[in-house]
């Protein structure tokens, strides 16, 4: 009967409720790294860092540094400096530092000092005089001590006595150059204080003409009463109110007349388009029939249409007489016709004329009009701003004072500074060179010492590298802390290699249970056994056991021998059961030779035998594929097999299923379902990682139960236990069977 996950999980303390996750180491594994790879890695390090330590002393030579210091002491502002002041630690005062620092270390300073005959004759600089610029910046450096006002300059060099003199002319120079330009800074000071003196002798003498002017003016003391006449603003304001409405009245005019104006232009656009056409707006027509010259021919028409009317009575119609009178009378009509035409366009002229007039005369009237408002507005201004400014008057000229007094008092202390010659710096800082230059007595390891850290950093870098990459190149397992990290389940044993062990040469490694029950091999062995078989009680038994591995030669068939050996020997009744079907081991190993077997059992056929055949060892029986390896792969998963498994139950106490390659086969996947639990085993430098995650992730997938991890032929590393634990393991055994002997 199949244990439940329940079961098994007293059976694996170490591993969480459900089912088992084999991906749990992620990473490198440090331990590992430095256990597997440390004695290469250290082998690096040393191959690049003696070297590179040994060429660095040889190469970089040593410098004596000579060092100076110079205080930049803060400045307090004065009176006439345009900043608000700076102190140390400002931006000011630092940008003042950094400015002197670069001036000191740069072109400015060292130019000057290379200039000089003494250092142009010093060994180090003939024939050198392209490059001495260049090589003097790079030995002089700058550090701003912390907290303080002061800043150290070194110069290195490896002659002690260059490097203190060049160090003392660079101070020199820079004092040359601070004296030179506090001389010209100084007369620029003094043309300053000059101009500053000038403006405000100006200043206080027009301050106090103005101040004079205003007393003269306003009166000192002015009167209480400093209102204007109210009989006079009164007038002023009534005729501003008359103004304003003249205005408004002109504008009213102006509009009516301008609309006047353009009618009359629309009319005589009109007029020039339709000359005939009678124009009755602005009684044009009357002014047209009133016209002389159209009266006259309207008199003159009235005559020729009585004598034309008189002819029709007498003559007939096509009569002579009867046709010129007809001839006259639409001529006068035609001429009667063009002089009101005319007549029209002179009406409409004269109209044009007297609006255009009428118009002009009205823009006039509100150009007066606005003049007055204009004129009586800024008179009552002009009255209100004078009361305002009577009534400030002895305020403003109170101020006015006091600024003389300030200007007196400026002015004053202006003539005092020029006069005691103690004019402040507008520099945030004043530079103080503090002394000689002083040398080292030995010789600087500095920049030795850098170099070689640097050099040991690489060195550290390249062989964790190097470590690193062998170590994602090569992923087979190693050691039983191997599997742990990767996947977390129990280790039931860590079997070493034969060649760790004291066994000899040719040692059966199937029997090695039964020919060497002393040996620490067999030992791991019954470990194993003894976790398959302790249980906690109320639990059901593990019957069936299936014996897995990732690939071939991780060593499944030995554990399952050695099982079944064990068990045997501690008086089980144990079925030895190989489901290998295409590379068989299980009964050569017994030297049993291969016959009818799993395979035609499941098939029904009749075997001559008991497919359980005995082994030389007692209580083991063994079950081997059988000859129709076909039939066996076809009926693994079956009914049959099932019960072939339940009946092995009644009459074995303990069942071992030897398994193919889990990533080759599929026997284990199709068994995992039906079995108590399984075990796999991983074989040191045979399966690597991957290899035992995917095989842990299939029989998992299939609902196996897996008990534990065997890791088999493990080999001693640098670092472990293995061989100390073995040396205890027999020092211990010799010593119990000395204790048994007396």
């Amino acid at each position: 009967m199949a244990l439940s996950r329940d079961d098994l999980r007293e059976l694996m303390p170490d591993t969480a409720a459900g089912v088992h996750e084999p991906l749990q180491g992620v990473g490198v594994n440090v331990r590992r790294l430095f256990k597997l790879r440390g004695r290469l890695m250290a082998i690096i390090l040393l191959a690049i860092a003696i070297p590179s330590a040994a060429a660095i002393l040889f190469f970089v030579p040593q410098d004596y540094v000579a060092t100076a210091d110079i205080e930049f002491k803060a400045s307090n502002p004065t009176i006439m400096l345009a900043q608000s002041g700076s102190a140390s630690g400002t931006p000011a005062y630092e940008s003042f530092v950094n400015t002197q620092i670069k001036l000191i270390t740069g072109y400015t300073i060292l130019s000057r000092v290379l200039q000089d005959e003494e250092v142009r004759n010093l060994p180090v600089f003939r024939g050198r005089e392209g490059d001495a610029l260049s090589r003097t910046m790079k030995r002089i450096e700058a550090e701003v001590q912390n907290r303080t006002e002061l800043v150290t300059f070194t110069y290195r060099d490896e002659d002690r006595e260059t490097a203190r003199f060049m160090l003392d002319k660079i101070m020199t120079r820079y004092g040359d150059y601070l004296a030179e330009q506090e001389r010209e800074q100084g007369e620029r000071r003094r043309g300053i204080l000059k101009d500053q003196e000038q403006v405000l002798s100006r200043s206080l003498e027009l301050q106090r003409n103005e101040v004079a002017q205003m007393r003269k003016e306003q009166g000192v003391p002015v009167s209480t009463n400093v209102g204007l006449d109210p009989v006079e603003t009164e007038s002023n304001r009534i005729n501003l109110a008359q103004a304003e409405a003249d205005i408004s009245t002109a504008q009213t005019a102006l509009k009516q007349t301008e609309r006047l104006r353009d009618r009359v232009s629309d009319l005589l656009a009109e007029h020039h388009g339709s000359p005939g056409s009678p124009i009755f707006a602005l009684n044009v027509e009357e002014k047209v029939l009133a016209n002389p010259s159209v009266t006259l021919l309207l008199e003159q028409l009235a005559v020729v249409q009585q004598e034309f009317s008189a002819l029709t009575e007498t003559y007939v119609d096509n009569a002579p007489q009867l046709e010129v009178k007809r001839q006259e009378l639409n001529g006068v009509e035609a001429e009667l016709e063009k002089v009101k035409m005319q007549a029209r366009a002179d009406a409409l002229q004269s109209l044009l004329g007297q609006y255009e007039y009428e118009t002009t005369v009205h823009e006039s009237d509100l150009s007066d009009a606005q003049q007055r408002r204009e004129k009586f507005a800024a008179l009552l201004e002009d009255q209100r701003e004078e009361n305002l400014s009577r009534a400030g008057a002895i305020a403003e000229i109170e101020a006015m004072e006091r600024r003389i007094d300030d200007t007196r008092e400026n002015l004053r202390q202006l003539r005092n500074t020029l006069l005691s010659i103690d004019i402040e710096s507008n520099a945030p800082a004043r530079a103080n060179i503090l002394g000689q230059a002083t040398v080292t007595d030995t010789p600087d390891q500095t920049e030795r010492i850098k170099y070689i850290l640097v050099m040991l950093f690489i060195a550290v870098l390249v062989s964790l590298m190097t470590g690193l990459a062998i170590e994602q190149l090569d992923q087979n397992i190693r050691s039983a802390e191997d599997v742990g990290y990767v996947t977390g389940l129990p280790i039931l044993a860590s079997i070493a290699h034969t060649a760790e062990d004291r066994l000899p040469g040719d040692v059966n490694v199937a029997t090695v249970t039964e020919d060497y029950p002393d040996s620490y091999t067999t030992d791991e062995f019954r470990r194993t056994v003894g976790r398959i078989l302790s249980v906690t009680p109320g639990r059901e038994p593990i019957k069936t056991c299936i014996i897995a591995s990732p690939a071939r030669g991780d060593g499944k068939t030995t554990l399952a021998c050695n099982m079944a050996i064990v068990m045997a020997q501690a008086g089980r009744r144990v079925l030895l059961v190989d489901v290998d079907s295409r590379t068989p081991s299980v009964e050569e190993r017994f030297g049993l030779t291969p016959g009818a077997g799993l395979a035609e059992l499941l098939l029904g056929e009749d075997v001559p035998h008991d497919p359980a055949r005995k082994t030389p060892h007692a209580n083991l029986h063994v079950i081997g594929p059988g000859l129709r390896s076909n039939g066996l792969i076809e009926r693994i998963a079956s009914r049959e097999m099932e019960d072939f498994l339940a009946g092995a139950e009644e009459v074995f106490d303990q069942i071992i299923i030897d398994t193919p390659a889990s990533l080759l086969m599929s026997e284990a996947k199709l068994l995992a379902p039906i079995c108590d639990a399984i075990v796999v085993v991983s074989g040191a430098g045979v399966s690597s990682f991957g290899m035992l995650r995917r095989t842990l992730r299939v029989l998992t997938e299939s609902r196996g139960n897996v008990l534990g991890i065997v890791v088999n032929a493990v080999r001693h590393a640098p670092g472990g236990y293995m061989r100390r634990n073995i040396s205890q393991y027999y020092a211990q055994d010799r010593g119990h069977q000395r204790a048994t002997t007396h």
